[in-house]
């Protein structure tokens, strides 16, 4: 018995079209030779793999089972198209990239812009997820490289990185809020208000605080105890709900900056310079990147560098402490660019 990847393909087709008819359109074959195909095959593996009727066509049992097995041949098959296209160069293939939240919102459509152009077959996929649900997707290649904090993925053998730099994240409100009216405000005033942020955030806080000591180990304290009231892995939905209402979030200068232009949200005075992270591209490491792969990784790079150039500006601009306060944008928050490649032995 012999069955090629283009028949597998047929079975899954009619499958999940529910009829021959469908399925033909979008295989771009005629109905009838369809038909006979997929009656080719059921000949050859020995049972039914569909029931035809006026509602279409059903899968039947057995015809589930055959593409259960059938379904890693058919990712195999599809991966290596993909592998075999974008090898050609930048101008062809698709890219599948996994971004966490605030790294995808941060980087990814500046640095993806220069790959939208005419004439080009190129096609980008960006999947949003954990960073660790990215990095099982990527030991599958299902995903080509990652983007995401690496601090929540534990070192392995198979995985290399591209660490870039620190970005700071400030404490922000609406415009109006009632922590600005106040004259000199206190790291514990702040809890007093619902916080609204993803739903990894606590523990990633919690990390943060592992070798502060001091007044900063005490500030930490007391952000690490605010519960959350709302938790969302959305950056407008967070955005929203504080230009709303009285609630307050942790975020990048760099992703409200039209907000801050506009009078809707504001930065609290309030620094704190533990509140930071850095981003790593992420990719396996005996894997052969396309050309289009390495020049989007070299693309996000580049709009790391600029993107903190551009926070400085908005600190710079932004960030008024409170008088008699210390509070000021330190060397931490104008992180490194050096980045470092951490590739496992």
């Amino acid at each position: 018995m012999s069955i090629d990847v283009r028949e597998i393909r047929q079975v899954a087709t009619v499958a999940s079209e529910g009829g021959f008819a469908k399925a033909a359109k979008v295989l771009h074959i005629s109905q009838p030779a369809l038909s006979r195909s997929i009656q080719e095959v059921e000949r050859r593996v020995g049972f039914q793999l569909f029931e035809r009727g006026r509602e279409g066509a059903l899968i039947t049992d057995a015809g589930r089972s055959f593409l259960r097995q059938a379904g890693d041949i058919l990712a195999l098959a599809d991966n290596l198209e993909r592998e075999l296209a974008l090898i050609k160069g930048l101008d062809t293939g698709d890219l599948y990239i996994g971004a966490g939240v605030f790294a995808g919102n941060l980087l990814l459509g500046e640095a993806l812009a220069p790959f939208v152009r005419p004439r080009t077959q190129v096609r980008i996929r960006v999947v949003n997820d954990q960073p660790d649900t990215l990095i099982h997707r990527l030991r599958r290649r299902e995903l080509d490289i990652v983007v995401a904090d690496p601090n929540w993925i534990k070192p392995a053998t198979d995985v290399s990185e591209i660490t870039m730099s620190e970005h700071q994240a400030y404490l922000i409100v609406r415009a109006g809020h009632p922590l600005l009216a106040q004259k000199s405000i206190q790291v514990s005033d702040i809890p007093e208000y619902p916080l609204v942020t993803m739903g990894i955030a606590p523990n990633r806080i919690a990390q943060m605080g592992q070798h502060l000591r001091g007044d900063e180990a005490a500030q930490h304290k007391l952000i690490e105890r605010w519960p959350q009231t709302i938790a969302v892995n959305s950056i407008t939905a967070m955005k929203t709900v504080v230009a709303h209402s009285d609630a307050v979030t942790m975020i990048s200068l760099k992703m409200i900056r039209h907000e801050l232009d506009r009078n809707e949200l504001a930065v609290l005075p309030v620094f704190l310079p533990w509140l930071r992270t850095h981003f790593a591209v992420m990719r396996l490491t005996h894997r052969t990147l396309s050309p289009l792969a390495e020049a989007v990784i070299n693309s996000i790079i580049a709009e790391d560098e600029q993107a903190l150039k551009l926070e400085r500006a908005l600190a710079a601009r932004w960030f008024k402490p409170s008088k008699g306060r210390k509070d000021r944008v330190p060397a931490s928050a104008k992180a490194t660019t050096d980045r470092r490649v951490r590739v496992p032995d």
